[in-house]
């Protein structure tokens, strides 16, 4: 499996930021690539365009004691297997959120172009909603993970 992990500062209350990220429907009113997200219970299902299709998976979540953060599995499917979490520290006047996902497709001989561009456009996605939720943001790791790479493979200048 691989391992993708975005770091954001924000310029919202943990707390508040915290609160915003659990109702699903803002990742669909903030993401252009998320087609909906829904919630039952301690589940949530996600649906994102994907390279001309669709990227889908339902996860439970398990939030961590009395702290901001949330560990997440998939149960059922796009990904062979998938894991992750989440978590907001308070930051001076506003917050640092650290997302992390680690998945494998179901594709393994594909897995070095598929990877990248299914981490690519999930980062993408909580970088956007999390831009909306709460300015002002820096992203201090991980945002080579939201960047198209040239043929090359190089980054583009």
């Amino acid at each position: 499996m691989t391992a993708y992990t975005l770091e954001i500062a924000t310029g919202r209350d943990a707390g508040e930021l915290y609160a915003a990220l659990t109702d699903p429907s803002v990742f669909a009113e903030h993401a252009p690539d998320v087609r909906a997200v829904t919630r039952d219970g301690d589940t949530a299902t996600w649906d994102l365009a994907f390279n001309g299709a669709s990227l889908g998976w339902t996860q439970r979540d398990r939030h961590r004691g009395h702290g901001l953060a949330v560990d997440f599995e998939q149960t059922t499917g796009d990904f062979a297997a998938m894991t992750g979490s989440w978590s907001i520290e308070p930051c001076g006047t506003g917050s640092t959120v650290r997302y992390t996902i680690d998945f494998r497709t179901s594709v393994a001989h594909l897995a070095g172009a598929i990877d990248p561009m299914a981490a690519r456009t999930i980062l993408r996605s909580i970088a956007t909603t999390i831009e909306a939720l709460a300015p002002p943001t820096k992203i201090l790791i991980g945002d080579h993970h939201l960047t198209d790479r040239t043929p090359s493979g190089a980054l583009p200048h």
